[in-house]
């Protein structure tokens, strides 16, 4: 088994990782602010993966959809 070593520089330099990037802290629906492709674009033990366009930025994204039964009650 060999594991690979990733150059740095294959990072894009503007790719930052925010808490706002993700939509498990918004309450409004999903669909006022990303074009969601009906069409999967990849599928695990948790979820459908699927591509959205932001709406207001035209960037695009990978929209994980999990099911209910996989999310942990944290009360």
């Amino acid at each position: 088994m060999s594991t690979a070593i990733i150059d740095q520089s294959e990072f894009k330099p503007e790719f930052i990782l925010k808490k706002k990037y993700f939509i498990s802290h918004k309450t409004e629906d999903i669909y006022d602010y990303f074009n969601i492709d009906p069409e999967p674009i990849g599928q695990g033990s948790f979820g459908i993966v699927y591509k959205g366009t932001e709406k207001e930025t035209k960037q695009v994204r990978a929209i994980k959809q999990i099911g209910v039964a996989h999310i942990k009650d944290k009360t």
